[in-house]
């Protein structure tokens, strides 16, 4: 089990946990990136989508985030059931 973060950038520069991520796979290591579509390095999910797997976290946004009131004198956030995260559809190439 890992946990690593961050965007993916400074990988053309050779640091990063990018470059961890392919040590880890070349020692046998399987690979899930789970990420903001938006905000992954556009490599990064390639290479994860190429040697692993590519979850993005928009899909599960509803479960993964809440909201918050807004502040006083404002139209408070709309409530929202929680939904539970499901990440059983993920499979490895």
């Amino acid at each position: 089990m890992a946990l690593l973060t961050g965007d993916g950038a400074g990988y053309s520069w050779g640091r990063g946990f990018h470059r961890t991520l392919e040590r880890m796979h070349k020692r046998g290591w399987r690979i899930e990136v789970l990420s903001w579509a938006h905000s992954c390095h556009r490599g990064m999910r390639r290479w994860a989508e190429a040697n692993g797997v590519f979850v993005p976290l928009d899909d599960h946004y509803d479960a993964i985030t809440f909201r918050e009131p807004s502040r006083p004198g404002y139209e408070l956030a709309p409530a929202r059931d929680a939904v539970p995260l499901d990440l059983s559809r993920r499979h490895f190439a």
